[in-house]
């Protein structure tokens, strides 16, 4: 693999990261709001 496959490569694998913890803290706020 050349280095700018690389550098795609863990820029979506940080993507899928960010996208997967923004959806946990949607359903944290979710469940907290029932909560309340």
């Amino acid at each position: 693999m050349e280095k700018e496959e690389l550098k795609i490569v863990s820029v979506e694998v940080i993507n899928n990261e960010v996208d997967s913890a923004v959806k946990a803290i949607k359903d944290l706020q979710d469940k907290g709001k029932k909560f309340l």
